[in-house]
């Protein structure tokens, strides 16, 4: 299967991997070296030739992309690899990290999601069902029947609430990859974090899709932004979460524009000789267990040991990023692989800076995708002058957006 060392996956799940520009690479007026090419060309061709995930209209559509990415253009022949649809913005709980503003939403319909999916379905290969939204309050099992039959596959990010058993089976064929906000490892916390989750329900319901997941392959994650003195316990936590049978976690950060910020993790500016050492033996019972982290928490990005315990065919739908890494590494990766529509139709070109593109109701996504806003933008990250929030982005995710 996949190579861990010569391939285009290799350590792209820890966000600091991407490389900063090569120091021989080309200012954006002149053309890239032809060495980044060849090498770039033949670890997408490895990596390319030992999938059996994705089909060939998608391997086509990535080898497109990295030619827009190492030409430069700002007209692309390529789609985005990612779609992530809002169906609605509806959430069933009220974490206290939360500033979505949920007021007003509306609802966006199965057939707008088919007339995207016609549009750019025999590239794109990940469907992520929510932008502000929780998906078990979306029409799931009607988008999985579309992604079923172009060849789709579902990531999910949900509360955990109602991600029972058998609300997922009838979807997991068609899912890669499940994430679960498990924010705390106890009760108390756990619901000071979600207030009116119940945490035996949603610990309950990891443990039933980390089953299933290790029947299908799917991917199960439980994330946790170590809030109300969770930083020190954070070792507890991971015992915790492979009992569960989570072979994999997230551990990262609050988002900087985080409102309560500094009420709900205080720990951000302790001593960092604590923040290493909890850090530190949180990792270290991780590996003893065999969980991996992914992590944007520089203390934990790094350790060559941190790595899954076994293989997924699923890795490739997220390592597919470092196709930036190799091929354009000043660029941005999420407004090079995915692409936003939001509950109302608009359609943005990532989730962490607004920049409205147009709407779907309106023209149709190709035309929004290479319209002149989006030409503009790429043109601005070719040539290495970033807006504020990207740069923002860029030092959030360690170098890796």
């Amino acid at each position: 299967m996949f190579e861990p060392v010569d391939s285009l996956i290799h350590g792209a799940r820890l966000p600091g991997r991407a490389p900063d520009p090569c120091e021989d690479d080309a200012p954006w007026f002149l053309p890239r070296p032809p060495e980044r090419r060849v090498h770039g060309d033949a670890l997408l061709d490895r990596t390319l030739s030992a999938d059996r995930l994705l089909r060939r209209s998608q391997h086509d559509n990535l080898r497109r992309m990295a030619d827009d990415l190492f030409l430069r253009r700002s007209v692309w022949n390529s789609v985005p690899v990612r779609v992530l649809f809002e169906f609605n913005r509806r959430c069933n709980v009220k974490c206290v990290h939360c500033d979505i503003r949920r007021a007003g939403t509306k609802e966006l319909g199965l057939d707008v999601f088919e007339r995207v999916l016609d549009e750019v379905g025999h590239g794109a290969f990940e469907v992520m069902p929510l932008v502000g939204g929780e998906p078990t309050l979306a029409p799931i099992r009607e988008a999985a029947a579309r992604c079923r039959r172009r060849g789709q596959w579902l990531n999910f990010i949900t509360n955990g609430v109602l991600f029972t058993r058998e609300w997922f089976e009838p979807v997991a064929d068609v899912t890669a990859r499940v994430q679960f906000s498990l924010h705390a490892h106890d009760a108390a916390t756990f619901e000071r974090v979600i207030p009116g989750a119940d945490f035996d329900v949603v610990t309950r319901n990891v443990r039933d899709v980390a089953a299933i997941g290790r029947t299908t392959g799917v991917q199960v994650l439980a994330c946790i932004v170590p809030m109300y003195g969770m930083l020190e316990r954070l070792h507890e936590y991971v015992r915790f979460v492979a009992d569960l049978g989570v072979e994999r976690i997230i551990v990262q950060n609050l988002y900087p524009h985080t409102t309560r910020k500094d009420a709900l993790m205080p720990e951000g500016c302790a001593d960092p000789a604590v923040r290493r050492e909890a850090f530190a033996r949180a990792l270290e019972t991780a590996i003893e267990l065999g969980v991996h982290v992914e992590t944007n928490v520089p203390e934990l990005w790094g350790d060559p040991r941190n790595v899954p315990r076994s293989a997924s065919p699923f890795d490739l739908l997220q390592d597919s990023a470092e196709l930036v890494a190799q091929f354009a590494p000043e660029f941005c990766i999420s407004t090079a692989m995915q692409t936003v529509i939001e509950h109302d139709g608009t359609v943005l070109p990532c989730i962490r800076d607004r920049i409205p593109l147009g709407n779907v109701h309106q023209e149709s996504f190709l035309e929004l995708w290479n319209g002149t806003r989006m030409q503009a933008l790429r043109e601005s990250l070719f040539r290495a002058k970033p807006r504020p929030a990207c740069r923002l982005c860029r030092s959030f995710y360690l170098g890796h957006p």
